[in-house]
C-alpha cells in the first residue's frame, strides 16, 4: 500500500448471507466458528458470528495457505522510498516513513507471540540499486536481518518488491515491457539466491500491486479498455518472467510457494478472462495473490474524502466482502488453486467497535471461503506500538484471531499478551489510587528496570523515578532512581546511571560510600515503588494521566539483545527536569500568609527539592509531617496533602512554574 490514499476496485455488491450452521452436504460443510456469547475485551465486543463455510478442497497448496493462519505486514519500513533525493543515506529508509522506527527481534517477537503466523515483508529495491540494478550490499543484507527476526519465530514469510512500480524500473505496459522485465528479473535473481537455501516458509511475491501509475485507470480496470488490456498481458509476461527466474536459481526455490498478483492486485485484476497464472516447473506451488480494504469507503477511503464513513453494520455492510471473497473462491479456491489476501485492513476513524466489527467479519468470511488474510500495519492503520512493542489495540488483534483459519500460535490472549522478547523476565504492576503511586514488582533483581510508560494524547514528556528503602544502624535510608521520557513506551532505569538521592532524617545523603551501598542494594531487591513526578503537554494534563503499565528485566540481570533499541534519545523539553534536581532554592512566595509557609514541607526556611521528598516519603508512608509542615504542604489550597501538592512544589523548585497555586 502507498502512504497516499488509494482504490480498490470491486464489482457490484452481493447480498450478504449468515446462516447458523446445522449440517452439511457434499459440497457446503458448515463452519460453527464460534457457539460462545460475545466476547469483551477492554469494553469492545468481539461479535459471536455463524458463517456457512463453503466447500474447500483439501490440496496442499490450499493446506500450506491454512497454516500461514494470519497476517501481519511491517507496513511503511522496508518499502519506505525517496526519489526526491532528501534521503542520502539509504539505510536511514526505513525508519522515513514509520516515525523513526527500526524494526527489532522484539517486535516480531510480538507479532509471533499475538497469533500472527505469517509476516509480509514488503521492500523496495530501486532506491538501493546501481546503474546495473546491483543491490547494495549493506540494504541486502539488513533485509536478510529482518527476515531471519521472522524465521527465529519460525513464521511463514512473504517477501516481496513493493514500490518499484514506475516507468524507470517496472511499468506494466508492451511499451515499457523490456525495461520492466529488465529490472524485475535482475534484481529478482539477486533477491532469490540470496534465499535460495531458506525452507519452504519463505514465499516470493514477484510484484506490489502492478498497474499504470498516474494513469486515468490506475486503479479502475476497465476491460474495455485495449490499454488496460495490454496491462494485464503485460503483467502476465513479467510474472512469467520473474517464476523462471527464481526458479532458475536452484535450492529450494526450484520448489517455492510464488505469490502472484494480477493488475493492482485487486480481487479484479485477478479474476477478469486475459489474466493468466504463469506456466511453472514446479507443481501446484502458486498462489494467487489480492488485496481488499473493504467496504472501500468505510476501510480505505480517508475521514476527510468524499464518500468516508466511519460506521460498520454487520446487517447491512458486509456485502464487498462477500463479493470479493466468493468472487476469488469462485474462480480459485474452488478449482483447488490457494489465496491470501496480502493487504486488509481497516483506517483508524476513531471508531473501534465498527473496526472491530468489520476485522471479524472479514476474516470470518475469508476464513469460510479457505482464504488467509494479512493485516496491514501503519499509522493509519496502527495495531502495533512500535516504540514499546505493545498492541494499541488489542481488540482487533482479539478480533483476527478469533476467526482466523488454522491453530492458533497464540501463547496467551492478545489482550494480555504484549510480546515478550526473548530473555525478559515481566514482573507486576499496581497502582495505589489513595497515595498516587505504583507497586513494582520483578521476577529477578538487576542493575536495570524497564519500565513500559504510556503518555496522554498532548504530551510531551513525563519524568519520574522508582525507589525503595533500607535500614542501617538504626537509620532508614531511601534510595531514588530518576527516569524520563520524551516518546513514551519502553524506559530504561539504570539504577547506577540514574541514581539520584539517598535521603536520612528527611536530608540529602552525601557520604559517597552510603550512596554505593544504596546503588548495591538496589540491584539486589526486586520491589520497588515508582511515582510519577512531572508531565508536559497539553494544558490540564495530570501526572494521573501517565501510566506505568508493565515493568520487566532481563534474566541475565544487565542489558537486553544488542539489536534491541532501549529508547530513542532526544533532548528533553527545556521546562522539564532530565533526572529529579538535587537542590535548588528559592524564596517563598511573597504572598503567602505570614503563618503558613507554602511549599516549605520540612520547615527549615527554603524551599527546596528536599521539600519534594520529604512529602513524597510522607505519603508513601515512610515518613510523618509536623502540623506546620502539613499546613506548609498544601500549596493547592484542598486541606490535604497531596501527589499533586508534591508536584506543584517540584515545578516551582526547577522553575517550570513561577508561583505556587495557592
Amino acid at each position: 500500500m502507498k502512504k497516499f490514499f488509494r482504490r480498490f476496485c470491486c464489482a457490484a455488491i452481493a447480498a450478504m448471507t449468515m446462516i447458523a450452521g446445522t449440517g452439511f452436504d457434499s459440497n457446503v460443510r458448515t463452519w460453527d466458528i464460534s457457539a460462545a456469547d460475545d466476547m469483551v475485551v477492554n469494553g469492545i465486543t468481539i461479535p459471536s458470528l455463524d458463517i456457512q463455510q463453503k466447500y474447500i478442497p483439501e490440496t496442499e497448496g490450499i493446506k500450506f495457505v491454512e497454516d500461514m493462519r494470519l497476517g501481519w505486514n511491517l507496513g511503511n519500513t522496508l518499502d519506505s522510498i525517496d526519489d526526491n533525493g532528501y534521503i542520502s543515506n539509504e539505510m536511514a529508509l526505513e525508519t522515513y516513513w514509520n516515525g523513526g522506527f527500526k524494526t527489532t527481534q522484539r517486535m516480531i517477537d510480538t507479532v509471533k507471540s499475538a497469533g500472527f503466523n505469517t509476516i509480509r515483508i514488503p521492500v523496495s529495491w530501486h532506491n538501493h540499486v546501481d546503474s546495473n540494478y546491483t543491490i547494495s550490499e549493506q540494504w541486502m543484507n539488513r533485509v536478510q536481518e529482518v527476515v531471519d527476526y521472522a524465521v527465529k519465530n519460525d513464521m511463514y514469510i512473504i517477501l516481496n518488491v513493493h514500490h518499484d512500480n514506475d516507468q524507470n524500473h517496472m511499468y506494466p505496459t508492451s511499451a515499457h515491457y523490456e525495461r520492466s522485465s529488465k529490472y524485475m528479473t535482475t534484481v529478482w535473481k539477486q533477491i532469490a539466491t540470496r534465499f535460495k537455501d531458506y525452507n519452504e516458509k519463505l514465499i516470493f511475491e514477484t510484484m506490489n500491486e502492478p498497474r499504470m501509475t498516474n494513469h486515468p485507470n490506475e486503479w479502475w480496470l476497465n476491460m474495455a479498455s485495449q490499454e488496460c488490456i495490454d496491462a494485464v498481458q503485460t503483467i502476465n509476461k513479467l510474472n512469467q518472467d520473474i517464476v523462471n527466474t527464481i526458479r532458475a536459481t536452484g535450492g529450494n526455490n526450484a520448489e517455492r510457494y510464488i505469490g502472484i498478483p494480477g493488475y493492482d492486485c485487486s480481487v479484479e485484476g485477478a479474476t477478469n478472462s486475459y489474466f493468466k497464472l504463469p506456466e511453472d516447473t514446479a507443481k501446484d506451488k502458486l498462489i494467487v495473490a489480492v488485496h481488499g480494504y473493504l467496504p472501500v469507503n468505510f476501510a480505505l477511503t480517508e475521514a476527510n474524502q468524499n464518500g468516508s464513513t466511519d460506521k460498520f453494520d454487520l446487517s447491512k455492510d458486509t456485502g464487498e466482502i462477500n463479493q470479493a471473497m466468493d468472487t476469488v473462491y469462485n474462480k480459485y479456491i474452488s478449482k483447488g488453486i490457494p489465496v491470501y489476501v496480502g493487504e486488509m485492513g481497516v483506517r483508524d476513524k476513531n471508531n473501534l467497535q465498527a473496526r472491530v466489527d468489520c476485522a471479524a467479519y472479514y476474516v470470518a468470511y475469508a476464513s469460510s471461503r479457505g482464504i488467509t488474510c494479512c493485516w496491514w500495519d501503519d499509522i493509519s492503520f496502527m495495531l502495533l506500538d512500535r516504540g514499546s512493542s505493545t498492541w494499541r489495540r488489542p481488540e482487533i488483534v482479539t478480533a483476527l484471531n478469533k476467526y482466523a483459519r488454522g491453530e492458533s500460535t497464540s501463547t496467551r490472549p492478545p489482550e494480555e499478551d504484549p510480546g515478550f522478547a526473548e530473555g525478559e523476565a515481566h514482573g507486576s504492576v499496581t497502582y495505589n489510587e489513595e497515595k498516587a503511586f505504583y507497586d513494582l514488582s520483578v521476577p529477578s533483581a538487576s542493575d536495570t528496570v524497564y519500565l513500559n510508560v504510556e503518555l496522554p494524547e498532548g504530551a510531551t514528556g513525563a519524568s519520574g523515578c522508582i525507589a525503595n528503602g533500607f535500614e542501617k544502624n538504626g537509620q532508614y535510608y531511601w534510595a531514588m532512581v530518576s527516569w524520563n521520557t520524551q516518546l513514551g513506551g519502553v524506559v530504561p532505569v539504570n539504577i547506577d546511571d540514574n541514581f539520584q538521592q539517598l535521603v536520612c532524617n528527611d536530608e540529602e545523603v552525601e557520604d559517597e560510600a552510603l550512596i554505593e551501598e544504596a546503588k548495591a542494594y538496589l540491584k539486589t531487591i526486586t520491589a520497588f515503588q515508582a511515582q510519577i513526578w512531572w508531565v508536559g503537554g497539553a494544558t490540564g494534563l495530570k501526572t494521573s494521566d501517565v501510566k506505568i503499565t508493565d515493568v520487566y528485566v532481563y534474566e541475565d540481570g544487565t542489558q537486553p539483545p544488542t539489536e534491541e533499541p532501549t529508547e530513542e534519545t532526544t533532548e528533553a523539553p527545556t521546562e522539564a527536569p532530565t533526572t529529579a534536581p538535587t537542590e535548588a532554592t528559592t524564596e517563598a512566595p511573597t504572598d503567602a500568609p505570614a503563618d503558613v509557609a507554602y511549599g516549605d514541607v520540612d520547615c527549615d526556611g527554603e524551599i527546596s527539592i528536599l521539600d519534594v521528598i520529604v512529602l513524597n516519603r510522607n505519603l508513601l508512608g515512610n515518613g510523618s509531617l509536623t502540623e506546620q509542615g502539613l499546613a506548609n504542604a498544601d500549596v493547592d489550597g484542598d486541606n490535604k496533602p497531596t501527589a499533586n501538592d508534591a508536584l506543584a512544589i517540584l515545578k516551582y523548585v526547577v522553575k517550570v512554574i513561577t508561583k505556587l497555586p495557592v
